[in-house]
């Protein structure tokens, strides 16, 4: 029975199981809002310097949380960046949104 199995033994340990977030188009694609919204909304200074910092974060993390070895606590901490960067970005929105 093993030489059936094989094929799909190799196929799973060649799979990528880690989260589609930590592909770096995720963070392009914030980032490209956050670049077409940040210029057109007045008194936003602590809006870019938290999106500088998360965004310097996120690239120090990516190496070792995206890389060919497994790191379980770069990918948890990377994440929980996202969810910042997420959660920035309504704000951002909201302040558009309400802006002048």
């Amino acid at each position: 029975m093993r030489p059936q199995f094989e094929p799909t033994l190799a196929l799973l340990r060649d799979l990528d199981f880690r989260p589609l977030r930590l592909r770096a188009s995720v963070v392009a694609g914030l980032s490209a809002e956050f670049d077409k919204l940040l210029p057109e909304i007045k008194e936003a200074d602590a809006e870019k310097t938290a999106f500088g910092a998360i965004v310097a974060r996120l690239e120090e993390l990516r190496p070792r949380a995206a890389g060919d070895e497994v790191n379980l606590e770069a990918e948890d901490e990377y994440l929980k960046g996202l969810d910042e960067l997420e959660k920035l970005l309504w704000q951002v929105r909201m302040k558009w949104v309400f802006s002048d």
